[in-house]
C-alpha cells in the first residue's frame, strides 16, 4: 500500500508512529509463533486422531453386529454398555479431529498465511515512515 507519509511533519510524528508500528510487529511476530506451534501440534495430532477413530469405528460395528444377535440379559446389558461408552469416544474424537485435525491444519495454514501477509504489510509501514524520517 502507498502510505501517505507526506502527511508527516516532525520527526517526533514519525518517532511516535514507529513506536507504535514496532510494538504492532511485535505484537503480529508473538502470534505468528503461536500460530506456528498450534500447525505442528494439529499435524501431528491429525494422524493419530483419524487412526484412533477408525479403530472406535470399527469397535462400533462390532458391537452392533454381536449386540443384534444376542438374547436379552446381562451379557447383553455389558455390551450395550460398551457400545455406549465406544459411542461417546467417537464423539469426543471427532470433537478432536475438528480442533486438531485436517480441517484444523488447513484452517491454521490460512491464519499463518494471512499473518505473514500482515507482518510483510507493517515491515511495509515502517520503511515507509523511516524514509520520510530520513526526508525532515
Amino acid at each position: 500500500m502507498n502510505y501517505a507519509t507526506s502527511l508527516l511533519s516532525t520527526i517526533a510524528d514519525c518517532n511516535a508512529l514507529l513506536a507504535i508500528a514496532a510494538a504492532d510487529r511485535t505484537d503480529l511476530d508473538i502470534r505468528k509463533r503461536q500460530l506456528e506451534r498450534k500447525q505442528e501440534n494439529a499435524s501431528s495430532n491429525s494422524a493419530e486422531i483419524d487412526a484412533d477413530l477408525a479403530s472406535v469405528i470399527a469397535e462400533i460395528d462390532a458391537y452392533q453386529q454381536v449386540i443384534a444377535g444376542m438374547p436379552e440379559g446381562p451379557a447383553k446389558q455389558q455390551l450395550v454398555s460398551k457400545l455406549t461408552k465406544a459411542e461417546y469416544k467417537k464423539f469426543i474424537l471427532e470433537e478432536r479431529r475438528n480442533n486438531y485435525g485436517v480441517v484444523a491444519v488447513l484452517q491454521q495454514q490460512y491464519d499463518l498465511t494471512c499473518m505473514e501477509k500482515d507482518l510483510a504489510e507493517a515491515d511495509l509501514f515502517i520503511t515507509a515512515v523511516n524514509d520520510r524520517r530520513a526526508e525532515l
